[in-house]
């Protein structure tokens, strides 16, 4: 089966042939501005995860308390 082109995306369609790429870079331009804030949103959740809030669990009561785990516990049989 031989290979055929991609369909031309609406951009291409309605943007007129002179002006392609330049709209076809600043879409790029914008799109690569934005990705530092999934790094940002990532490094915000990962901070809250770490903090008091990201455990409400253990200051709610009637919350049961976990154990500390780890290599330094003893098992008790």
């Amino acid at each position: 089966m031989p290979l055929r082109p991609a369909p031309p995306t609406p951009r291409q369609a309605i943007v007129l042939n002179a002006l392609l790429w330049r709209v076809i870079s600043a879409a790029m331009v914008m799109a690569n501005s934005v990705s530092p804030l999934g790094a940002l949103t990532f490094l915000i959740a990962l901070t809250f995860s770490c903090t008091a809030l990201g455990h409400t669990e253990r200051y709610l009561p009637g919350a049961r308390k976990e154990e500390p785990t780890g290599a330094l516990t003893p098992v008790v049989p």
